[in-house]
């Protein structure tokens, strides 16, 4: 399964990677893809997983879910 969630102030690769290396240590989450162009990250899935925590971990990093 997956979502796809919006994403603003991304800027760059680095920013991508970080969004990506943070929320691939959530347990349940098999898959990150970051898309800078479109400020989309697609977050693949066995389980169900707190979406809350999803927003919370990309806030923490100074990105703001839409």
């Amino acid at each position: 399964m997956q979502k796809i969630i919006k994403v603003d102030g991304m800027k760059c690769d680095k920013c991508a990677s970080r969004v990506k290396d943070c929320l691939e240590k959530i347990d349940n989450i098999e898959k990150v893809l970051v898309d800078l162009e479109t400020k989309e990250v697609k977050i693949e899935y066995k389980e169900e997983f707190d979406i809350d925590l999803i927003k919370e971990k990309i806030n923490d990093l100074g990105y703001l879910v839409r």
